[in-house]
């Protein structure tokens, strides 16, 4: 989620340029407003998920959900490291210590919500919602999530818009004071294992077919959803949600 900026795209898509809404068109009815979309975002970021949150309010977008929490394949506690790029509102900061110097930085406790079970516990099943689409941009976090959540994301995600983070282990940060801390330990294979076996899967298209365009019914009543600190039983989203299909956009 970051500062929440990236909900404008998705609550006023006319307001943005066509690639931006690459993820939506096709999933989302083509109107200037998707004021029948839910948002469910994750941010564990302390000040940005302030800033979120400011912005949600200012914005008046009654069908927008911020929970700081970071999106990982468990459930649990873990340590959160910042980058200390205030310039970039901490873009880098990470569950991984990816980069020399993030140990002197600031680190906060933060929860952290298992992918796979937040879609099988809310994303599947009878009364799924008819259209899913998932912008995933958890600095580096992608390489064990998206692996220990293909079924979920098969059956749960229409659009999977995934940042990969493969630049962690380049040697091109190390001319820029940014040599790569953490060793790749098989991490990109593993991800790329894993997109191959969802773009193979029957439930999935690749990233180069166009999205199902399957439109959602009209306005319904947003899920109530409740977070407590450690407390994961207690995310509570109304009715579980859907299975369908999914496809993949990998931004290098």
């Amino acid at each position: 989620t970051n500062t929440g900026s990236k909900l404008h795209e998705v609550y006023l898509p006319h307001m943005h340029s066509a690639q931006s809404q690459m993820p939506y068109s096709g999933v989302f009815p083509n109107v200037s407003r998707h004021d029948s979309v839910c948002a469910v975002c994750f941010e564990p970021h302390p000040i940005n998920a302030r800033k979120a949150d400011r912005y949600i309010r200012k914005m008046r977008l009654k069908r927008a959900i911020l929970l700081p929490a970071a999106i990982s394949s468990t459930n649990g506690v873990a340590i959160f490291h910042d980058d200390n790029d205030t310039k970039a509102n901490f873009w880098g900061s990470s569950l991984l210590m990816w980069k020399p110097g993030m140990a002197s930085y600031a680190s906060y406790e933060v929860p952290t919500v298992s992918l796979a079970w937040l879609l099988r516990q809310h994303f599947i099943g009878p009364g799924a919602s008819p259209a899913v689409v998932a912008k995933m941009d958890i600095e580096g976090e992608e390489f064990t999530t998206v692996p220990s959540a293909i079924e979920e994301l098969c059956q749960a995600v229409d659009v999977l818009q995934l940042e990969r983070h493969d630049r962690f282990f380049s040697g091109r940060f190390q001319g820029r004071n940014r040599r790569p801390k953490m060793s790749n330990n098989n991490r990109t294979a593993q991800l790329n294992g894993a997109l191959a076996i969802m773009a193979r899967r029957q439930a999935c298209s690749s990233a180069e077919a166009s999205p199902p365009k399957r439109h959602p019914p009209g306005p319904t009543q947003c899920r109530t959803l409740v977070f407590e600190l450690h407390r994961y039983e207690q995310i509570q989203m109304g009715p579980t949600v859907r299975s369908g299909n999914c496809s993949v956009n990998k931004i290098e």
